[in-house]
Order: C-alpha cells, then sequence, then structure tokens
C-alpha cells in the first residue's frame, strides 16, 4: 500500500504531466486536490501556470502570490513562480510589471536564466524605437546562454526588421525555423500583424 507521500508525489507527477499534455482543466482539478491535502509553493505555481495557460489570469496571479508569499524558506527564491508570474502579466498585457518580475527571476539565478531573459525582451513594446535596443540586449543575453533558442532567435529577428537591419532579421529567421519549424506561433503572428498594421514593417 502506497504512503500519502508517495500518493501526493504521483499525483504531483500526473498533474505536471496534465499541464505538459495541454490538459489545463485536469491539471487544475490535481493540483486543487494537492492544495487541499498539503498546499506547497511549488504545487500553488504549477497551478497557477495551468490557469495562465487558460487565460484565467487573475487566479494564475493568486496562485502565483500563494506560492511567492508561502510561509517556508524556499519561496523567496523561487525563480521560477516569479518569472510565470511576469509571463501572466505579460499576457495581460502588464509589460512594465512583466520585466518586474523577469528581472527579480533573472537575479534570482544570478543571470542565467535563458527563459527570463528572452520573456523579459518580449515584455518590451517593439512600436516604441526606445524599446528595441533593450530587447535585443535580452534575446542576445537568452541566446548566449542557450544556443539553440528557437523562440529568442525568432524575437530577435524581428527586432532586427524593426531596426532596418534585414539581413540579420533573415538569418535569425532562418536559425529559429531551422531549430524548430512550428516557431512562428502565434503571439509572434500577433505581435507582427499588430507592427503590419501600423506600418512599422513594409511587407514586399
Amino acid at each position: 500500500m502506497k504512503s500519502n507521500t508517495d500518493n501526493y508525489a504521483c499525483l504531483s507527477r500526473r498533474g505536471e504531466t496534465f499541464l505538459l499534455e495541454g490538459k489545463y482543466d485536469e491539471a487544475v482539478s490535481i493540483f486543487s486536490r494537492l492544495i487541499a491535502d498539503n498546499p506547497t509553493p511549488w504545487v500553488y505555481a504549477h497551478r497557477g501556470e495551468a490557469y495562465r495557460l487558460q487565460k484565467s489570469f487573475n487566479n494564475a496571479l493568486d496562485d502565483f502570490n500563494n506560492a511567492l508569499n508561502f510561509p517556508s524558506p524556499e519561496q523567496k527564491d523561487y525563480a521560477w513562480a516569479y518569472a510565470h508570474k511576469g509571463e501572466t502579466l505579460r499576457d495581460m498585457g502588464m509589460d512594465e510589471k512583466a520585466r518586474e518580475e523577469f528581472t527579480t527571476a533573472i537575479e534570482i539565478c544570478n543571470d542565467v536564466y535563458a527563459w527570463a531573459f528572452a520573456h523579459r525582451g518580449a515584455a518590451y513594446d517593439l512600436r516604441q524605437p526606445s524599446n528595441r535596443k533593450p530587447a535585443l540586449e535580452d534575446f542576445n543575453k537568452a541566446i548566449e546562454l542557450y544556443n539553440d533558442y528557437a523562440w529568442a532567435y525568432a524575437w530577435r529577428s524581428w527586432v532586427y526588421l524593426l531596426m532596418g537591419k534585414g539581413t540579420r532579421a533573415y538569418y535569425d529567421l532562418l536559425q529559429a525555423i531551422t531549430l524548430d519549424c512550428n516557431i512562428v506561433t502565434l503571439d509572434i503572428h500577433r505581435e507582427m500583424n499588430q507592427l503590419k498594421a501600423e506600418g512599422l514593417i513594409k511587407v514586399e
């Protein structure tokens, strides 16, 4: 007979599997059971991520805050929760607050958190020319830390395009597609369509 600890660990893995498979309702259900039994920062943060992916952003923020305010030593250095709280805020269009959370995650990880650098870069409004340089610096750092980071190459290509550096933009996008043929994701499409609509990118 499995112990309660074994059952808890098994359910945790099951919830994470549902999350990775895109079964967000099932993930929320599992993580909610775990929270009712024994709440931890990890479970709150992962339910928060499931809520984020469901676009239930207020619930996601509540869970990330619960994870980060949890009365335990590990919560203060929970970089993953800070980063994914930042991503929730980015999804909500709260870019400045998002960048603050990404920065906290980066600082906790001593500047070696490629995902947080890349997503902080994406949290700049690229319609503003003054935002392109700091965004570019973040994508550069993400790629320096993880040279096969297709998502960062794709976003950096848009920055180069806006800066009038078409050749660099082309080769970055080519590299992104080489690494991941499905990389031109919906959020990148939305960003590009918005920029095209505002006349910031000319399509020949």
